[in-house]
């Protein structure tokens, strides 16, 4: 790629703190010898519009965006992918001469993932804990790949919205609790839950509970370990700490186990090609990411 002034890449998000994205994609250009940047933006939502009319700029390659701007910045951009669009967010933006093309990777990231660790999706009985922004890409991929699914979410409209909402794709079955469950609920209360979870060949955690960084209790685990299946695979999308207590109850009862770090490395790959038109070396993401990890 040539270019007379070193090209941009943005994160906007808010915190932007403990992005590992900055030291993976950096790594990679360095690799590829591309003159390029990537620096993560604290971008507060009343900054926003600013932060998109920057993007326009001709030395800006692009941006990833994450929580809390991943729907907020659709307004902002001239064409949404199909996957964006269906998904109803956007994690990368391409700057295309001025014109800001909206596209999400994390379906195809997390696809990515699963393959890597040899999980095949299609004909799987998957379930799906959480029902918020990660959880819709995560659902889209499955769907698009063939798998059953049934949603939990402690708020159960939520996970009653999400299926709705992706109708279109498939069928998902909502398991009900109540939305508001007191602390001397009943033992059977999860009963649902529990058949649901024995049955499955895949579980999905897509909730912040056990994330080491603003998440729920690095220690408490969104599914116990009694209601884990006797085989599959378990994943979980939190990779600090890179063993959640849901993947170490998971790998004690021989299940098969991967944490979020494949999915943010391959997300991360999909936008960086989307940018450069090069694929980059996810080995050498990968290992730039577990520098700082292993560090922290």
């Amino acid at each position: 790629m040539s270019a007379t002034a070193t090209r941009r890449v943005y994160l906007l998000a808010h915190p932007a703190g403990h992005s590992l994205s900055p030291v993976m994609h950096n790594a990679a250009f360095e690799v590829l010898g591309i003159d390029a940047h990537y620096e993560a933006w604290d971008v507060l939502p009343q900054d926003l519009a600013a932060a998109m009319n920057r993007l326009r700029a001709a030395e800006v390659l692009g941006a990833n965006v994450t929580i809390p701007h991943k729907q907020a910045v659709m307004p902002y951009v001239d064409e949404l992918s199909e996957a964006a669009q269906h998904i109803g967010a956007v994690n990368t933006i391409v700057n295309h001469q001025g014109l800001l093309l909206g596209h999400n990777t994390d379906a195809a990231g997390y696809t990515r993932a699963l393959e890597q660790a040899g999980v095949q999706v299609s004909g799987q009985n998957v379930l799906v804990l959480g029902a918020g922004g990660a959880a819709r890409a995560i659902v889209f991929a499955l769907l698009q790949a063939g798998a059953s699914l049934a949603l939990y979410n402690r708020t159960t409209q939520k996970a009653h919205d999400l299926a709705e909402a992706f109708a279109v794709l498939g069928d998902i079955t909502v398991i009900d609790t109540p939305d508001d469950i007191p602390d001397d609920a009943p033992d059977n209360l999860y009963d649902d839950l529990y058949k649901v979870a024995k049955q499955a060949s895949l579980i999905v955690n897509t909730t912040s509970v056990g994330m080491a960084h603003g998440g729920i209790d690095p220690d408490v685990s969104p599914l116990p370990a009694e209601a884990l299946p006797e085989a599959g695979f378990v994943s979980d999308i939190v990779y600090r700490p890179a063993q959640t207590r849901l993947l170490r109850e998971a790998a004690q009862q021989g299940l098969g186990t991967q944490n979020g770090l494949p999915m943010l490395v391959y997300q991360g790959a999909e936008s960086f090609a989307m940018w450069t038109l090069e694929p980059p070396d996810t080995n050498v993401m990968f290992n730039a990411a577990n520098g700082v990890l292993e560090a922290e």
